[in-house]
């Protein structure tokens, strides 16, 4: 089963209210640093059994019925007064803690953990693949305004990969994300006449979202930072409706031939009709500040800021008036 990890929670709490240990939890999901959970990232957990979800009155009444007890009468274990938080006996069929400094003449009881929200589990199971939703926004439904994909754009389990491969730039001190960063198969496979990519592949996923993408800092963020734009050999982007429409038609003739594939259809339709360069969405992905990847003061400063990736990009990024005129008058924007 998965579980969406929430703030406050480590593997060892994880690891007990499932039923579960914090060794399997580590190898089931890779986890290479048990003390690094994000909140937001979903782990796979081995038990079956779930945390225990009924509301506290009834399960004080099913204590009440099983075991004739009065929950007034029920006695923390020890008389420690200096203890902060007072656990119930196990078997009592209670599943929480009385913490004295949230007491008064009525005892405030709460339940330690809430399941995942149901809106949080459907967004994880049909969370659409970043080339999918980067096609349909970018190329077949373009917004009329200059646009900024952030992390929100991407799956938890993209975001995670994303992460990993960033952590492994950074150990070797390289600022620039490849092919060869994703798989083992790096750019070689990758044509006019190649299949679609399975993109429930994490790692393709991201290959044909981000691609070559910049690693930057800005404030105390680090960013992957890349453009979403279409260059194809013959430059058609640049050329008139009707060369385009010329264009495409040549081409699905092709595919209809055998002579290009429905991944090299796909690119050659958004050579012609989609962003060219400086036109497209702008990707600015948080992947987390420089004490997630353990980095020095001056390990990250050494990092390329957004500024100077901006400027070095300049032909490639579409013109942000709105943004640019905040930025001027002095209002922090983060990510655009």
């Amino acid at each position: 089963m998965k579980y969406t990890i929430k703030k406050g929670d480590t593997l060892s709490a994880i690891a007990k209210r499932f039923n579960t240990s914090i060794k399997d939890i580590a190898k089931l999901n890779k986890i290479k640093n048990i003390n690094k959970i994000y909140a937001g990232d979903t782990i796979l957990l081995s038990s079956m059994q779930k945390p225990v979800s009924r509301p506290i009155v009834q399960q004080i009444k099913a204590q009440q019925r099983t075991a004739g007890t009065n929950p007034r009468s029920i006695r923390p274990i020890g008389r420690d007064t200096n203890q902060k938080k007072r656990q119930f006996k196990k078997g009592t069929g209670l599943n929480f803690s009385i913490d004295k400094k949230q007491t008064s003449k009525r005892e405030r009881i709460q339940p330690e953990n809430k399941q995942p929200s149901l809106l949080a589990r459907a967004r994880d199971a049909v969370s659409i693949p970043a080339p999918i939703k980067a096609y349909a926004k970018g190329v077949l439904m373009p917004s009329p305004v200059s646009q900024v994909w952030d992390e929100g754009f991407f799956s938890s389990k993209e975001n995670e990969r994303l992460k990993e491969i960033v952590a492994n730039k950074l150990k070797t001190g390289g600022r620039n994300i490849s092919y060869k960063d994703y798989d083992s198969e790096a750019g070689s496979k990758i044509g006019y006449r190649m299949e679609l990519p399975d993109l429930s592949d994490v790692n393709k996923a991201l290959k044909f979202s981000i691609g070559k993408g910049s690693i930057v800092r800005d404030g105390d963020n680090i960013l992957v930072a890349d453009e979403f734009d279409f260059h194809g050999k013959a430059g058609i982007g640049k050329k008139g409706l009707f060369d385009k429409a010329k264009f495409v038609i040549d081409k699905f003739g092709d595919f209809i031939r055998d002579k290009e594939s429905a991944y090299g259809f796909a690119h050659s339709f958004a050579e012609a009709v989609g962003p060219n360069v400086g036109e497209g969405p702008s990707i600015r992905a948080r992947v987390g500040t420089a004490k997630d990847f353990n980095l020095s003061p001056d390990q990250f400063n050494k990092l390329p800021t957004l500024d100077s990736y901006t400027k070095r990009n300049k032909g490639r990024i579409r013109p942000k008036p709105v943004r640019d005129f905040l930025r001027d008058i002095g209002l922090p924007l983060r990510n655009v």
